[in-house]
């Protein structure tokens, strides 16, 4: 019988906390101290399900007027180049042109993610959901769609909020519950923080190791 290990990928976690100093764009964005900022950040294709997240924020604003939708990337696949357009269209359908922003594909994450208050992928589909693991090494707390290898990462109910795919009304309740609570946003943001060194590129690279370790003396016969 075939063993397997799974060895997760790993981010440098040093980028995004060990007490440094990070400064935000809220400035940069026309965003004000007191708006409730969510945000998502990854490439633009329909299987990141934005539009759910976009769908969800009249729901969203009935309850958190100040909520603002900050979305970071990018369409760098040919074949979803006019999902943007789509996503511009459904914007302006439901009103909301003063309420998301675009911020264009940046090399400044760590500064990005300490604009926002709330971290969201509304991913339909995912084999990690790398950017969930980043917005918790930056301290925030995440509301994740339950699918692909998201539930090994976000802890549901303790480092973030699961709900799931194509379903924004789902997606609304748990992003209302997180900007109406600052001590849940708080303890998730620690919580996550701290999972999130569990997944940092040392401990990647110690888990290959110790699979060729193993299966060395193996290799020699």
């Amino acid at each position: 019988m075939a063993k397997i290990k799974v060895i997760y990928n790993g981010i440098y976690t040093e980028r995004f906390q060990e007490g440094k100093i990070i400064p935000n764009r809220r400035e940069e964005f026309g965003l004000n101290r007191d708006d409730m900022v969510i945000g998502a950040i990854g490439y633009f294709a329909p299987l990141k399900g934005y539009d759910d997240l976009i769908k969800a924020m009249p729901l969203i604003l009935e309850v958190v007027p100040r909520a603002r939708l900050l979305i970071t990337g990018e369409a760098i696949y040919p074949a979803y180049r006019d999902y943007k357009k789509k996503l511009r269209d459904l914007i302006d359908r439901l009103g909301l042109a003063d309420t998301v922003i675009f911020a264009g594909q940046r090399d400044d994450l760590p500064q990005v993610l300490n604009t926002l208050d709330i971290f969201v992928l509304p991913s339909w589909t995912e084999g990690f959901g790398r950017a969930n693991l980043e917005a918790m090494a930056a301290g925030k707390p995440v509301v994740s769609t339950n699918v692909g290898g998201i539930p090994e990462v976000v802890v549901d109910g303790e480092t973030g909020i699961l709900v799931p795919p194509h379903d924004p009304t789902t997606l609304a309740q748990a992003v209302i519950r997180l900007a109406e609570d600052e001590t849940l946003r708080n303890k998730m943001g620690r919580a996550g923080l701290k999972r999130a060194k569990n997944f940092s590129i040392g401990k990647m690279i110690d888990g290959a190791v110790a699979v060729y370790d193993k299966l060395a003396p193996t290799a020699l016969i």
